[in-house]
C-alpha cells in the first residue's frame, strides 16, 4: 500500500515517560507522510495528558474505560481514512509502521501488538 496519509492513534495510561519519545518517533518516521497523532488518555495521574496536549495532533482525557474504548474513541475522531494503532509503552517501535503498510496493499486499519503476535489488519 502507498500510504498517502494515516492517522496513527494510541491510548494512555500513566505513559508521561513514553509518550513524548513515542510521538516523535512517529514524527520523524512519517516525516515525508501527512499524518496526525491521536492520544487519548485514559484519566493519567502522572501527566501524560498535559505532555501529550503538548506534542500531539489530537490529544483528549476521559474517564478511564481501558484500552478498548480509548482506541475507538480515537478512530471515531481520526480525519484520514487510514487509521494505525500503536501501544504507548513503545513495545512496537513507530519505526515499523512503513514496512507494516507496504505488506498489506489494500490496508485500512493495523493496529500493533506485542512482536511475537501476527499483525492483524483489516481490509476493505
Amino acid at each position: 500500500m502507498i500510504l498517502n496519509s494515516v492517522s496513527i492513534v494510541t491510548t494512555t495510561w500513566n505513559e508521561r515517560a513514553n509518550v513524548e519519545k513515542l510521538i516523535s518517533t512517529i514524527r520523524n518516521t512519517l516525516q515525508q507522510i501527512p499524518h496526525e497523532t491521536i492520544v487519548v488518555d485514559d484519566n493519567s495521574s502522572d501527566g501524560t495528558f498535559q505532555t501529550a496536549r503538548l506534542l500531539a495532533d489530537v490529544a483528549v482525557t476521559k474517564t478511564r474505560e481501558g484500552q478498548t474504548k480509548g482506541l475507538l474513541y480515537g478512530m471515531q475522531i481520526a480525519k484520514y481514512p487510514v487509521i494505525i494503532t500503536i501501544d504507548a509503552d513503545l513495545e512496537n517501535s513507530p519505526e515499523h509502521i512503513p514496512n507494516y503498510c507496504s505488506k498489506s496493499p489494500s490496508l485500512t486499519l493495523l493496529w500493533l501488538r506485542a512482536q511475537n503476535y501476527p499483525i492483524h489488519t483489516v481490509q476493505n
